[in-house]
């Protein structure tokens, strides 16, 4: 008797967790039928076996034939069952994983609205106070989310989205003017400290060219004092 798979799967699930539940246990009982599977393959086979043994040394009846194809033919209907509902399950968890993957795409894209929209107040906070670090950084935070998702730009408002690219374009003049400041004062913490903000903010080539500048231009004044 076959047993009754344990859920059917739903239309749709209302989070991830609940299709992560529904996975799980489908993808026991596809392990249970191919264990099943495995065991008719073999009975089968044993009888066959038998059989064959028993037709060499004895003579077999016409009631025996008849009683092994009965027993082959039920074992084949029940292996055919069993194939049967391998396909459904395999099919269902397929159904599940689509639908988890969706949700999860769901997930992460409104979590990264969220982030947006609390880094823009992040970064606009920092830079009323002049620190250039963290609100480069939160333009790093968001620059990374906007690369993840591309399709975030269609559910976050137009007016976040204006705001972090106004801010974007706000802080790498900011680093870049801290940068220039740092190479006229000498200051080479200075330097070294707003180089590495460059590359967060999408702005490598651009750091390494001013950096070989700065390096070039303080060689150069130490040749001259020689």
């Amino acid at each position: 008797m076959l047993e009754q798979t344990p859920t059917d799967a739903p239309s749709c699930c209302c989070s991830v967790e609940t299709a992560d539940d529904l996975m799980s246990r489908l993808q026991d009982r596809e392990s249970e039928v191919d264990e099943d599977l495995s065991r008719l393959y073999k009975e089968a086979s044993h009888k066959l076996i038998e059989h064959h043994h028993h037709a060499a040394g004895y003579q077999v009846t016409r009631d025996d034939d008849v009683e092994l194809q009965e027993e082959i033919i039920g074992l084949e209907a029940e292996v055919s069952e069993l194939s049967q509902t391998a396909g459904e399950l395999s099919s269902r968890v397929k159904e599940l994983d689509n639908t988890k993957h969706i949700l999860q795409e769901a997930h992460d894209l409104a979590q990264g609205v969220i982030t947006i929209h609390h880094t823009v107040n992040t970064c606009n906070e920092a830079l009323l106070n002049d620190n250039v670090d963290d609100a480069a950084k939160d333009i790093a935070k968001i620059r990374e989310i906007k690369q993840k998702y591309p399709k975030i730009c269609e559910v976050c408002d137009n007016a976040t989205m204006k705001e972090s690219k106004r801010l974007e374009d706000e802080v790498c003049s900011s680093v870049r003017k801290a940068f220039d400041r740092a190479i006229i004062g000498a200051d080479k913490d200075g330097v070294s400290r707003c180089a590495r903000l460059f590359y967060p903010l999408g702005m490598t080539t651009e750091a390494v060219a001013r950096y070989v500048r700065f390096i070039r231009q303080t060689l150069a004044e130490q040749c001259k004092l020689k």
